[in-house]
């Protein structure tokens, strides 16, 4: 997929697993459910999307689909990392950030969701046409549906942006390095010193802004790395997640995993893993 500029999908039954199983840190998603019901896993929890509800992923997670209905129907927005955070560096603070991380779901008002499939309709009404700036049209008409999704979460979760500091900054930073490097690097010193700050103050910028120390940042970002590689990557073994995630050794993966799980990687595979 195409993800250097947002791209807008019609989903129903036949393609709705798109949506989940293969979304990397470039993309981020607006998922608009307009009939039936859609079963979400986002970094490891269970959202249940219905006709109305829009469900939104942003950059560095892991989204897959366990259950949805036949009649399904809905519209898929993406866009890739580098246009979210410059959304995000115009609009939002490091709270409303991860305000979307930790409810992605809402379900908008009655005119939220007027807006919103007035310009769904305007959209795909233009794609049918032709014309010397068409595809110029179309293009800015999707950007325009991806800040519309943006408002009406806003509106809808009552997230009251603020001015952005150099500190939402850093937490931007972190965030784009952490799902970039966190397979290969679990030290704090190594995040901290791309920013070229020192680890107690990078640290003590983290924990202010998150209320979660820079360490647990990572530790979850590679217990999601894991997570995504036992299930979407099925045929690897555990001594290659183990590698891949650059652990010494399966075992040393096996005792992390499950100090931070309580289960060890195949149980996980085993009771998480599509039926």
């Amino acid at each position: 997929m195409d993800t250097s500029r947002p791209t807008i999908s019609k989903v129903d039954f036949s393609n709705v697993r798109n949506l989940g199983g293969d979304i990397h840190v470039d993309v981020a998603g607006c998922f608009y459910c307009t009939q039936g019901n859609v079963r979400l896993q986002l970094n490891g929890r269970t959202f249940e999307v219905k006709a109305g509800d829009i469900f939104i992923y942003i950059p560095f997670s892991h989204v897959y689909i366990d259950e949805y209905s036949e009649d399904v129907k809905g519209v898929l927005c993406t866009a890739s990392t580098d246009f979210v955070i410059s959304a995000v560096r115009r609009v939002f603070d490091s709270g409303s950030l991860l305000s979307i991380y930790e409810n992605p779901l809402v379900s908008p008002s009655d005119e939220g969701r007027r807006r919103l499939e007035e310009m769904m309709r305007v959209f795909h009404a233009r794609k049918e046409q032709e014309g010397c700036l068409s595809s110029l049209v179309v293009s800015s008409l999707a950007y325009a549906l991806c800040y519309e999704f943006l408002g009406i979460y806003i509106e809808s979760n009552t997230v009251v942006p603020k001015p952005r500091s150099r500190q939402d900054e850093v937490l931007m930073r972190f965030r784009r390095d952490l799902f970039a490097n966190c397979r290969k690097n679990r030290d704090v010193c190594f995040y901290a010193h791309s920013q070229n700050l020192t680890p107690r103050y990078f640290s003590n910028i983290i924990c202010s802004l998150t209320g979660r120390p820079a360490l647990r940042w990572i530790v979850d970002a590679v217990i999601d790395e894991a997570k995504n590689m036992l299930l979407s990557e099925s045929h690897l073994s555990f001594k290659e997640i183990a590698y891949a995630l650059n652990f010494s050794s399966q075992s040393t993966f096996a005792r992390y995993f499950r100090q931070y799980t309580g289960m060890s990687p195949g149980e996980y595979r085993s009771t998480h893993s599509p039926k």
